[in-house]
């Protein structure tokens, strides 16, 4: 019979019997991943990638101005998203609902982390979009210079 592939702290193999995976008991042989469609870890959906059914207008504007990315427009409806949520904490609160300090310093946490990427990416589209004007002028340089070339001859 095989022995649990997985590594101890000092290196070694666990040793227990494996299952057919290769993995004991202990250490994931029974183990298929959680049941499809699982929402047991989710918390407030901010990090979901697919759109809720009164986000796709917010995404169809964010996508149109300035030609933003998927990634900026994506970021955008998180932080929304991370607003929103922070939001209803803070209304708690000034209702004199009894809430929980940590999560709501990680909510205002997020809300930053997420403000920076927006911003980060937003600087990123900016220098794309300077590149791209930068292309186009060279391209109309190099045209004018054919020209010039070809009235010499």
């Amino acid at each position: 019979m095989s022995k649990c592939d997985a590594r101890n702290r000092q290196g070694g193999h666990c040793g227990q019997p494996a299952m057919t995976n290769g993995k004991c008991h202990y250490h994931g042989g029974k183990s298929t991943g959680p049941p499809q469609g699982n929402q047991n870890a989710v918390r407030h959906g901010i990090y979901m990638s697919a759109l809720l059914d009164h986000e796709v207008e917010d995404y169809l504007a964010a996508q149109e101005v300035k030609s933003l990315t998927q990634d900026l427009a994506m970021a955008r409806i998180r932080l929304l998203r991370a607003e929103k949520v922070h939001k209803e904490f803070e209304q708690k609160r000034h209702n004199g609902e009894r809430i929980d300090g940590d999560e709501l310093e990680r909510s205002f946490r997020r809300c930053d982390a997420l403000a920076k990427t927006v911003g980060r990416l937003e600087v990123q589209q900016v220098r794309i979009l300077e590149v791209r004007d930068m292309e186009v002028k060279l391209e109309e340089l190099e045209g004018r210079m054919r020209n010039i070339a070809g009235s010499e001859s």
